[in-house]
């Protein structure tokens, strides 16, 4: 068994449609372990690595568990 936030699988949407706060994309994190999901929609395609610094800083201080990085 992995342990959390050891494998985190994500990916970028386009929306056709504006959604009601204008956003046209849309991140998702997803730990392979625990199987927790994070969504964010985004205005703009280039705000994706904000978007990962603030999932990184939550899922370390909150969960308590370190992202590894390649």
């Amino acid at each position: 068994m992995k342990d959390a936030f050891e494998l985190v699988h994500t990916n970028v949407c386009y929306v056709d449609a504006k959604s009601h706060v204008h956003a046209q994309y849309f991140v998702t994190f997803i730990d392979d372990a625990t199987m927790h999901i994070c969504i964010h929609t985004l205005k703009e395609k280039s705000h994706v690595f904000q978007c990962f610094k603030k999932f990184l800083f939550l899922s370390e201080n909150l969960n308590d568990h370190k992202l590894r990085l390649p």
